[in-house]
């Protein structure tokens, strides 16, 4: 008579780092640090003025997942939606979408004949407008008020419209990181002397198994001795110098450091020194990431000057005091004060930077 199924040992799968339900520790640290890269992206900067129904948490989450939208007006509805779009038609020479359809943020691309506004979306076509127009070519041409569209891309687009979505940018920095909390946990435990024992059975296993628990619980109550009742023959299983928990974390730093920097808000660059640096080192530091919110800006505004002379709105966007370190708002607080008060679509326009990405 054959044996029955072995059922798992939770106890000891969890004690590989393994978690019930079959995940690795880094699995559920990614989901945390997914989450944070979705905050500081959504978080950069402030919108203002923007048409009802419309906030600039909404804008940005598309920009984080789809990487660009574009702000789309609804004759049938009578409402302004920015959301993704596929082509429709040809490009130009500098291969830019000449016209474009809107689809829905949650991918659906075909006619659902059951859904009201997918259907209504399909039948958008849209000429994309790339330049601030005159009040005397939309007086010429009134079509222009219903049947343009204004492109927004998170960054400065590829060759020649292909652009990457930030969370598939920051996925393997993410994926890095997440490693490195568990590798702590991993040589925190080596400081320990934990070594690998060779059993010859299931017996010598139950004795081994009980040992390792045995040397845990030392560790953890600072024990210096603890019984060992069978002779086991004991096999070290790491080689090597191992690396200090502040060496782990320092790395995790930078990488940090380095996904901060991709998003361009502050950051102590990717590599961080232990001791005081100067503020000489800092801007240094901060030079990439410098530009990356500079070439995030320029798209923002573009697109808010090229539909406030389109459709004659009060857009303006702004980076967060918080994520380039900056009081703009005179209070002393970094993140507070008139400018933390502005709420998205009612907030008065504030004054218009200069814009040229030169």
């Amino acid at each position: 008579m054959g044996k029955g199924p072995r059922l798992p040992d939770i106890e000891t799968l969890m004690a590989m780092g393994m978690l019930p339900n079959g995940t690795l520790p880094n699995e559920e640290i990614k989901k945390i640090l997914r989450v944070n890269d979705e905050q500081i992206h959504c978080n950069r900067f402030k919108w203002f003025g923007l048409p009802r129904g419309l906030s600039g948490n909404l804008i940005e989450r598309i920009l984080y997942y789809r990487g660009q939208g574009a702000l789309f007006y609804m004759e049938g509805s009578d409402e302004f939606v920015f959301l993704p779009f596929a082509l429709k038609g040809t490009i130009d020479v500098y291969g830019r979408y000449k016209n474009i359809g809107p689809v829905p943020f949650n991918g659906k691309s075909e006619v659902d004949e059951k859904d009201a506004l997918t259907k209504l979306l399909s039948d958008i076509t849209a000429k994309v407008v790339y330049d601030p127009v005159d009040f005397e070519d939309i007086v010429k041409d009134k079509s222009m008020l219903k049947g343009s569209a204004v492109i927004l891309s998170d960054y400065t687009r590829q060759l020649p419209q292909r652009i990457i979505p930030k969370f598939q940018l920051t996925e393997p920095i993410i994926d890095y990181e997440s490693r490195i909390i568990p590798f702590v946990n991993t040589a925190l435990a080596n400081s320990t002397g934990i070594g690998g024992m060779r059993v010859n059975g299931q017996e010598e296993q139950a004795n081994a198994e009980l040992a390792s628990r045995q040397v845990q619980y030392a560790a953890l109550t600072g024990m210096k001795w603890i019984p060992i009742t069978d002779a086991l023959q004991i096999q070290e299983l790491t080689g090597g110098q191992v690396a200090k928990a502040e060496e782990f974390l320092l790395t995790m730093q930078s990488m940090d450091n380095f996904r901060l920097g991709i998003h361009g808000v502050e950051n102590g660059g990717l590599f961080e020194k232990k001791a005081h640096t100067t503020n000489l080192e800092n801007s240094i530091n901060m030079g990439s990431s410098g530009f990356a919110i500079k070439d995030a800006l320029w798209n923002r505004q573009t697109f808010c000057l090229i539909a406030n002379s389109l459709w004659g709105f009060q857009m303006w966007c702004m980076p967060d005091e918080i994520s380039v370190g900056m009081d703009y708002s005179g209070d002393g607080m970094i993140g507070g004060g008139a400018d933390g008060q502005m709420v998205d679509g009612g907030a008065e326009q504030p004054a218009q930077e200069d814009t040229d990405n030169g």
